[in-house]
Protein backbone atom coordinates (compact mmCIF):
# COMPACT_ATOMS: atom_id res chain seq x y z
CA UNK A 1 0.00 0.00 0.00
CA UNK A 2 2.81 2.09 0.86
CA UNK A 3 4.86 1.48 -2.56
CA UNK A 4 1.60 2.34 -4.43
CA UNK A 5 1.34 5.67 -2.48
CA UNK A 6 4.36 6.60 -3.48
CA UNK A 7 4.38 5.35 -6.76
CA UNK A 8 1.20 8.00 -7.12
CA UNK A 9 2.95 10.98 -5.67
CA UNK A 10 3.13 14.18 -7.10
CA UNK A 11 6.74 15.06 -7.87
CA UNK A 12 7.71 18.65 -6.70
CA UNK A 13 7.46 21.84 -9.03
CA UNK A 14 11.35 22.95 -9.00
CA UNK A 15 11.55 26.50 -7.07
CA UNK A 16 12.34 29.29 -9.32
CA UNK A 17 15.09 30.76 -7.10
CA UNK A 18 17.47 28.28 -5.88
CA UNK A 19 16.86 26.70 -2.14
CA UNK A 20 19.85 27.60 0.40
CA UNK A 21 21.12 28.41 3.93
CA UNK A 22 19.76 31.92 3.12
CA UNK A 23 15.84 30.05 2.74
CA UNK A 24 14.51 31.84 6.04
CA UNK A 25 16.00 35.33 5.93
CA UNK A 26 14.06 38.29 6.42
CA UNK A 27 14.73 39.72 3.10
CA UNK A 28 13.41 36.39 1.56
CA UNK A 29 9.98 36.92 3.72
CA UNK A 30 10.13 40.46 2.56
CA UNK A 31 10.01 39.35 -0.94
CA UNK A 32 7.50 36.86 -1.03
CA UNK A 33 5.15 39.19 1.06
CA UNK A 34 5.71 42.18 -1.79
CA UNK A 35 6.15 39.86 -4.95
CA UNK A 36 1.95 39.32 -6.09
CA UNK A 37 1.64 42.79 -5.65
CA UNK A 38 4.47 43.98 -8.18
CA UNK A 39 4.16 44.00 -11.91
CA UNK A 40 5.59 41.14 -13.93
CA UNK A 41 8.93 43.39 -15.82
CA UNK A 42 9.62 44.45 -11.62
CA UNK A 43 9.81 40.99 -10.43
CA UNK A 44 11.97 39.54 -13.82
CA UNK A 45 14.09 42.54 -13.12
CA UNK A 46 14.87 41.61 -9.51
CA UNK A 47 15.35 37.96 -10.42
CA UNK A 48 18.18 39.43 -13.06
CA UNK A 49 19.49 42.11 -10.73
CA UNK A 50 20.20 39.58 -7.67
CA UNK A 51 22.33 37.11 -8.41
CA UNK A 52 24.76 40.12 -9.82
CA UNK A 53 24.64 42.01 -6.50
CA UNK A 54 24.69 38.73 -4.17
CA UNK A 55 29.10 38.29 -4.58
CA UNK A 56 29.00 42.41 -3.02
CA UNK A 57 25.30 42.86 -1.17
CA UNK A 58 24.57 38.87 -0.62
CA UNK A 59 21.12 37.54 -0.92
CA UNK A 60 17.82 39.10 -1.66
CA UNK A 61 20.53 42.34 -2.99
CA UNK A 62 17.81 44.31 -3.71
CA UNK A 63 15.53 44.26 -0.87
CA UNK A 64 18.33 44.78 1.24
CA UNK A 65 19.48 47.82 -0.73
CA UNK A 66 15.97 49.02 -0.75
CA UNK A 67 15.19 48.27 3.19
CA UNK A 68 19.01 49.70 4.12
CA UNK A 69 17.57 53.12 2.05
CA UNK A 70 14.84 53.19 3.77
CA UNK A 71 16.84 52.68 7.24
CA UNK A 72 19.31 55.43 6.24
CA UNK A 73 16.64 57.73 5.44
CA UNK A 74 14.42 57.05 8.38
CA UNK A 75 17.35 58.30 10.68
CA UNK A 76 18.53 61.08 8.70
CA UNK A 77 15.25 62.34 9.17
CA UNK A 78 15.19 61.43 12.73
CA UNK A 79 18.41 63.34 13.17
CA UNK A 80 17.70 66.65 11.51
CA UNK A 81 14.41 66.66 13.97
CA UNK A 82 16.98 66.35 16.91
CA UNK A 83 19.08 68.63 15.66
CA UNK A 84 16.59 71.37 15.21
CA UNK A 85 15.31 70.76 18.30
CA UNK A 86 18.58 71.05 20.26
CA UNK A 87 19.98 73.56 17.95
CA UNK A 88 17.04 75.47 17.65
CA UNK A 89 16.43 76.60 21.23
CA UNK A 90 15.78 80.11 21.30
CA UNK A 91 15.65 80.46 17.59
CA UNK A 92 12.95 79.96 15.48
CA UNK A 93 12.58 78.92 11.22
CA UNK A 94 9.34 81.20 10.96
CA UNK A 95 8.71 80.34 7.36
CA UNK A 96 9.48 78.35 4.32
CA UNK A 97 6.10 79.38 2.25
CA UNK A 98 7.41 81.80 -0.77
CA UNK A 99 3.90 82.96 -0.24
CA UNK A 100 4.05 83.64 3.26
CA UNK A 101 6.97 85.95 2.37
CA UNK A 102 5.25 88.35 0.50
CA UNK A 103 2.40 88.67 2.02
CA UNK A 104 2.07 92.36 3.82
CA UNK A 105 0.29 90.32 6.78
CA UNK A 106 3.37 88.34 7.45
CA UNK A 107 3.48 90.04 10.84
CA UNK A 108 0.39 89.45 12.19
CA UNK A 109 0.73 85.42 11.51
CA UNK A 110 4.64 84.85 12.48
CA UNK A 111 7.34 85.62 15.15
CA UNK A 112 7.57 89.21 16.04
CA UNK A 113 11.07 90.83 14.22
CA UNK A 114 12.32 94.16 14.93
CA UNK A 115 15.53 94.07 11.98
CA UNK A 116 15.13 92.14 8.85
CA UNK A 117 18.56 91.45 6.55
CA UNK A 118 18.03 89.62 3.06
CA UNK A 119 20.16 87.27 1.96
CA UNK A 120 20.11 87.90 -1.90
CA UNK A 121 22.01 86.68 -4.98
CA UNK A 122 23.28 84.25 -7.47
CA UNK A 123 22.34 80.40 -7.46
CA UNK A 124 25.07 78.41 -5.75
CA UNK A 125 26.63 80.91 -4.39
CA UNK A 126 26.40 79.48 -0.87
CA UNK A 127 23.35 81.62 0.48
CA UNK A 128 21.28 79.17 2.03
CA UNK A 129 24.54 78.10 4.38
CA UNK A 130 25.04 81.09 5.52
CA UNK A 131 21.69 81.71 6.33
CA UNK A 132 21.90 78.57 8.41
CA UNK A 133 25.32 79.85 9.91
CA UNK A 134 23.41 83.02 11.24
CA UNK A 135 20.06 81.64 12.46
CA UNK A 136 21.82 78.59 14.17
CA UNK A 137 25.11 78.86 14.05
CA UNK A 138 25.71 75.62 12.58
CA UNK A 139 28.22 75.51 9.20
CA UNK A 140 27.96 72.35 8.22
CA UNK A 141 24.49 71.25 7.67
CA UNK A 142 23.55 69.94 4.42
CA UNK A 143 21.50 72.31 2.14
CA UNK A 144 20.53 71.74 -1.43
CA UNK A 145 19.22 74.59 -3.71
CA UNK A 146 16.78 76.54 -2.66
CA UNK A 147 13.22 76.59 -3.98
CA UNK A 148 11.28 78.29 -1.73
CA UNK A 149 12.31 81.68 0.69
CA UNK A 150 13.84 79.95 3.72
CA UNK A 151 12.89 82.29 6.60
CA UNK A 152 14.33 82.49 10.46
CA UNK A 153 13.75 84.83 13.30
CA UNK A 154 16.53 84.95 16.08
CA UNK A 155 16.87 86.69 19.23
CA UNK A 156 20.04 87.45 20.34
CA UNK A 157 19.09 88.05 23.72
CA UNK A 158 16.79 88.88 26.10
CA UNK A 159 17.26 92.45 25.83
CA UNK A 160 18.82 92.53 22.03
CA UNK A 161 16.03 93.18 19.43
CA UNK A 162 14.93 89.77 17.23
CA UNK A 163 16.15 89.72 13.36
CA UNK A 164 13.95 88.25 10.44
CA UNK A 165 16.95 86.44 8.19
CA UNK A 166 15.18 86.12 4.73
CA UNK A 167 17.25 83.62 2.27
CA UNK A 168 15.89 84.46 -1.12
CA UNK A 169 16.03 81.96 -3.79
CA UNK A 170 19.13 82.29 -6.51
CA UNK A 171 16.44 81.54 -9.77
CA UNK A 172 13.87 83.87 -8.02
CA UNK A 173 13.74 87.70 -9.68
CA UNK A 174 13.75 90.26 -7.10
CA UNK A 175 10.95 92.49 -8.50
CA UNK A 176 9.42 95.20 -6.94
CA UNK A 177 6.26 93.39 -5.55
CA UNK A 178 8.93 90.92 -3.57
CA UNK A 179 11.14 93.93 -2.68
CA UNK A 180 9.17 96.36 -1.12
CA UNK A 181 7.60 94.42 1.32
CA UNK A 182 10.56 93.28 2.54
CA UNK A 183 12.77 96.28 2.77
CA UNK A 184 9.86 98.53 4.33
CA UNK A 185 11.39 98.73 7.95
CA UNK A 186 15.21 98.99 8.62
CA UNK A 187 16.46 96.52 5.44
CA UNK A 188 20.06 95.49 5.92
CA UNK A 189 20.60 93.71 2.52
CA UNK A 190 23.56 91.20 1.75
CA UNK A 191 24.25 90.39 -1.57
CA UNK A 192 26.20 86.50 -1.75
CA UNK A 193 28.61 85.91 -4.63
CA UNK A 194 30.85 82.79 -5.26
CA UNK A 195 34.16 84.51 -5.25
CA UNK A 196 35.73 81.88 -7.17
CA UNK A 197 32.66 82.38 -10.22
CA UNK A 198 32.47 85.36 -13.17
CA UNK A 199 30.56 88.40 -11.19
CA UNK A 200 28.13 89.01 -14.30
CA UNK A 201 24.79 86.99 -12.11
CA UNK A 202 25.75 88.81 -8.83
CA UNK A 203 26.00 92.23 -11.14
CA UNK A 204 23.09 91.90 -12.77
CA UNK A 205 21.13 91.20 -9.23
CA UNK A 206 22.96 94.10 -7.31
CA UNK A 207 21.73 96.43 -10.27
CA UNK A 208 18.08 95.51 -9.95
CA UNK A 209 18.74 96.29 -6.32
CA UNK A 210 20.24 99.67 -6.79
CA UNK A 211 17.53 100.77 -9.10
CA UNK A 212 14.95 99.69 -6.50
CA UNK A 213 16.70 101.40 -3.69
CA UNK A 214 16.66 104.63 -5.58
CA UNK A 215 13.42 104.57 -6.68
CA UNK A 216 12.19 103.79 -3.59
CA UNK A 217 14.63 107.17 -1.57
CA UNK A 218 12.04 109.58 -2.82
CA UNK A 219 9.57 107.96 -0.88
CA UNK A 220 11.71 109.27 1.77
CA UNK A 221 12.33 104.89 2.43
CA UNK A 222 15.65 104.70 5.71
CA UNK A 223 18.84 105.06 3.69
CA UNK A 224 19.53 100.97 3.33
CA UNK A 225 22.99 98.81 3.47
CA UNK A 226 24.31 96.58 1.25
CA UNK A 227 26.73 94.42 2.01
CA UNK A 228 28.14 92.73 -0.68
CA UNK A 229 29.72 89.35 0.84
CA UNK A 230 32.52 87.69 -0.99
CA UNK A 231 31.84 84.34 -0.27
CA UNK A 232 34.20 81.11 -0.43
CA UNK A 233 37.15 83.31 0.27
CA UNK A 234 38.48 80.10 1.91
CA UNK A 235 39.00 78.31 -1.48
CA UNK A 236 42.48 79.41 -3.11
CA UNK A 237 41.12 80.33 -6.37
CA UNK A 238 38.69 82.89 -4.64
CA UNK A 239 39.06 86.56 -5.80
CA UNK A 240 39.72 89.09 -3.24
CA UNK A 241 36.79 91.77 -2.49
CA UNK A 242 38.87 94.53 -3.71
CA UNK A 243 39.09 92.36 -7.01
CA UNK A 244 35.65 91.34 -7.19
CA UNK A 245 34.43 95.19 -6.53
CA UNK A 246 36.31 96.34 -9.92
CA UNK A 247 34.50 93.33 -11.53
CA UNK A 248 31.37 94.37 -10.20
CA UNK A 249 31.78 98.00 -11.08
CA UNK A 250 32.71 97.23 -14.83
CA UNK A 251 29.76 94.81 -15.14
CA UNK A 252 27.18 97.55 -13.49
CA UNK A 253 28.95 100.31 -16.04
CA UNK A 254 27.92 97.71 -18.85
CA UNK A 255 24.36 97.70 -17.77
CA UNK A 256 24.21 101.40 -17.16
CA UNK A 257 25.10 101.61 -20.72
CA UNK A 258 22.79 99.18 -21.74
CA UNK A 259 19.37 100.51 -19.88
CA UNK A 260 20.53 103.68 -20.70
CA UNK A 261 20.00 103.29 -24.66
CA UNK A 262 17.29 100.59 -24.54
CA UNK A 263 14.76 103.37 -21.92
CA UNK A 264 16.59 106.62 -22.91
CA UNK A 265 13.45 108.22 -20.80
CA UNK A 266 13.76 106.47 -18.07
CA UNK A 267 15.96 108.27 -15.20
CA UNK A 268 19.01 105.56 -13.97
CA UNK A 269 20.64 105.59 -10.21
CA UNK A 270 23.73 106.68 -11.87
CA UNK A 271 24.45 109.67 -14.21
CA UNK A 272 24.89 108.56 -17.86
CA UNK A 273 28.31 109.23 -18.98
CA UNK A 274 29.61 109.46 -15.86
CA UNK A 275 32.78 106.97 -14.44
CA UNK A 276 30.79 105.04 -11.68
CA UNK A 277 32.07 105.33 -8.20
CA UNK A 278 30.52 103.04 -5.87
CA UNK A 279 32.07 104.58 -2.72
CA UNK A 280 29.52 107.93 -3.71
CA UNK A 281 26.19 106.56 -4.12
CA UNK A 282 23.98 109.27 -2.33
CA UNK A 283 21.17 106.78 -1.91
CA UNK A 284 22.38 103.83 -0.05
CA UNK A 285 26.00 102.68 1.42
CA UNK A 286 27.81 99.70 -0.58
CA UNK A 287 30.30 97.76 0.72
CA UNK A 288 32.43 95.08 -0.20
CA UNK A 289 34.36 92.05 2.37
CA UNK A 290 35.30 88.68 1.77
CA UNK A 291 33.80 85.67 3.64
CA UNK A 292 33.16 82.15 4.03
CA UNK A 293 31.75 79.55 6.59
CA UNK A 294 34.74 77.78 7.49
CA UNK A 295 36.79 78.05 11.05
CA UNK A 296 35.35 81.33 12.80
CA UNK A 297 32.99 82.08 9.37
CA UNK A 298 32.61 86.09 8.78
CA UNK A 299 33.02 88.27 11.97
CA UNK A 300 32.61 91.24 9.55
CA UNK A 301 28.98 89.70 8.62
CA UNK A 302 27.60 88.80 11.62
CA UNK A 303 28.38 91.97 13.06
CA UNK A 304 26.44 93.60 10.38
CA UNK A 305 23.63 91.58 10.24
CA UNK A 306 23.38 91.80 14.32
CA UNK A 307 23.83 96.06 14.51
CA UNK A 308 23.62 97.24 11.48
CA UNK A 309 27.56 98.84 11.41
CA UNK A 310 29.19 97.89 8.45
CA UNK A 311 33.06 97.53 8.17
CA UNK A 312 35.16 99.37 6.01
CA UNK A 313 37.37 96.78 5.00
CA UNK A 314 37.02 97.59 1.02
Amino acid sequence: MSSERAATKRPEMPSNRPRSRFANLPQTTIRKAITPYLPPPVIQAIERIDPKLEPFVGPEATVTLTVTFLLAWTVFLLLRFVTSRITGSGRAIADEDEDNVLSPKQTETTQHYEETVLLCGPPGAGKTRLFYQLCFGESNLPTVQSIKANVGITLQNEHGPSIRYMDWPGHAPLSDDALQPILKDKPRIVLVLDSTQPVASAADTLFNLLAFVHRQGRRQMQKPLIFVACHKSDISKAKNSKRVKIQIRSELERLLKVHSSDTPATPLWWPSGEPLELDELSFCDLHFTATNCEGEGSPELVAFTCTGNVPDVA
